[in-house]
């Protein structure tokens, strides 16, 4: 006798807030295992309009057309007959980026980890993103496909949303943990000479050096995007208070 799975969660529909080009947005959601055998599981994305997934049609039914409901019905039902003639682990190899990049339904979506195994009684962590390369609204249906799944619960179909807005530049930086784990001295100034203690955009993108010793010269190099249509011209303004008798410690070359 194989022990069935069964999940428990809040699952709810997530959108985003209104998000930059090249930009990343994470949302976090937590599933638990909640049956007696251990929950194999997958991403999967639906091209078309969620509805509830069960495993079987409902008797009787045998319409000579088949509505949108049903044909996502039948493309759920032989995802789960698929997914039961495969092993899970052997697929953990493949990225989240490769399962969203095989449909343009997902993009720019993607979730870390897309498949795996939760144990009895234990609880997975997932991250979804939003990485948006386009302007545009989207929408995307991923259901949570458990191959094992109790015959009277229907696998859950999350519903993400998100719009892209075009920024006037995009600066092509490495993320850093800079402010957001609080690593910045309180008692430096802020922007525009605000007296310490300010707390700083966290929108604000950081540029870090690693020195050694004193009188020594480290550069950085960077690139600068316009996705606009038309040209513009800038310049480079030092935002806090400068001691015209001491020389700064950054500039820009260009």
């Amino acid at each position: 006798m194989v022990d069935y799975s069964d999940y428990e969660e809040g699952f709810e529909n997530i959108r985003f807030k209104d998000t930059l080009l090249f930009q990343t947005r994470i949302h976090h959601l937590a599933i638990s295992n909640k049956g007696p055998g251990k929950l194999e599981y997958i991403w999967q994305v639906l091209p078309q309009e969620p509805s509830k997934a069960t495993h079987t049609l409902a008797e009787g039914a045998a319409p000579a057309e088949a509505t949108g409901a049903e044909n996502l019905l039948a493309n759920i039902t032989a995802l789960q007959g698929i997914l039961k003639s495969i092993s899970i682990p052997d697929k953990q190899g493949l990225s989240s980026e490769t399962l969203m990049s095989s449909s343009c339904d997902a993009a720019p979506f993607s979730v870390e980890p897309w498949c795996g195994v939760i144990p009895v009684e234990s609880e997975q962590k997932f991250i979804i993103k939003f990485s948006p390369t386009e302007v545009k609204e989207f929408e995307t249906h991923l259901l949570f496909s458990i191959p094992n799944l109790r015959r009277d619960r229907e696998c859950p179909v999350l519903t993400i949303r998100g719009r892209s807005l075009l920024p006037y530049c995009h600066f092509d930086l490495e993320d850093s943990d800079y402010i957001s784990s609080n690593r910045r001295n309180p008692e430096l100034e802020g922007p525009g000479g605000t007296p310490p203690g300010i707390t700083l955009d966290p929108n604000t993108r950081v540029i870090e050096f690693t020195a050694v010793g004193v009188m020594t010269k480290n550069t950085r190099s960077f690139v600068i995007m316009n996705p606009t249509n038309f040209d513009y011209s800038f310049q480079w303004v030092a935002e806090t208070s400068q001691d015209s008798r001491v020389i700064p410690s950054f500039f820009c070359h260009t």
